[in-house]
């Protein structure tokens, strides 16, 4: 529902979208579909759910975002930063940690500069975060997070999955080593078994770990070591993943992730704006735990 509630439409284009459309082809139907009021919103959350301007008290953090649209390997519809400024501003999301496309399958180096241009035109929108390629080898590796470093980012970003990398391979702990020193964030889109990341954890405590799609898989992990948190993105199989997830995890855990500009920033936030949760656990999901972390890991040096 969030999606087209939160979309640029009319609210006259929005209403057919939502029910009249459906009402008019109903119309044959006897006895008549009976009209239905809609209920009083449950909380702030789900007022925002439905179109709903987002308070300033209630501005969103995301912790998962790409940008350089252009040199992505497959087409966006809208990759110019100005244009995703605009919408994180008009979907109320405050700041938001990100990262590169090129790089993924192609030139991390070029993609990084991407990022560092926008954290350098917009430093108080964007956290950037390195993105590596481990087929590179280790003195690479570090080669590109000190240059990287010196252009502002301030996170690293890890995708073995897709560049055909094993996720238990070696040259991951540089990457681990290099957060550790640092208290940096490090975002993986895969961990790998949790044997492995429970091995990494105990190695390089000092980093933030952050996984970055959806799982329960480090349920068990996540009760012993307090700086290891989930992405929301995405939280599509079905109506009660968050909940799900959440009493699985801990409200605590969860960040929510929109993955800009490769998805739509409202198809990332409906799911938990109406989880039948807590406004305290959704304020925590959608802004607090990153902004704790932020508070903590990842700063300025």
């Amino acid at each position: 529902m969030a999606f087209p509630a939160r979309a640029e439409l009319s609210d006259a284009d929005k209403r057919r979208i939502a029910g009249d459309n459906m009402r008019r082809l109903m119309r044959w139907c006897r006895p008549v579909h009976p009209k239905v009021a809609q209920q009083p919103a449950a909380d702030a959350y789900v007022a925002i759910g439905r179109g709903a301007p987002v308070p300033k008290e209630l501005r969103f953090r995301d912790c998962h975002g790409h940008l350089g649209g252009k040199a992505c390997h497959y087409h966006i519809p809208d990759g110019r930063l100005d244009s995703t400024v605009a919408e994180m501003e008009r979907q109320g999301v405050q700041k938001a940690c990100v990262f590169s496309f090129a790089g993924v399958f192609s030139d991390e180096v070029h993609g990084n500069d991407i990022v560092a241009e926008a954290v350098r035109r917009f430093p108080d929108r964007f956290v950037g975060s390195t993105l590596l390629n481990p087929h590179r080898g280790r003195e690479a590796m570090l080669r590109e997070l000190e240059r990287c470093r010196r252009m502002g980012l301030r996170g690293v970003k890890l995708i073995p999955h897709y560049q055909d990398y094993p996720e238990e391979g070696p040259l991951i702990g540089v990457a681990c080593q290099w957060a550790h020193e640092r208290r940096q964030v490090i975002l993986n889109h895969y961990w790998g078994p949790a044997e492995h990341l429970a091995r990494l954890i105990r190695r390089y405590p000092g980093a933030c770990y952050v996984t970055g799609h959806t799982t329960a898989e480090y349920a068990a992990l996540m009760k012993k070591c307090d700086n290891l948190y989930v992405c929301s993105c995405p939280l599509w199989s079905g109506p009660r993943d968050g909940e799900q997830v959440v009493a699985a995890i801990g409200a605590e855990r969860l960040l929510f992730g929109s993955d800009l500009q490769d998805l739509p920033i409202a198809w990332g936030l409906g799911p938990i704006l109406f989880a039948r949760l807590s406004p305290r656990e959704k304020g925590l999901i959608h802004c607090g735990n990153l902004r704790r972390i932020l508070e903590t890991y990842s700063l300025k040096r």
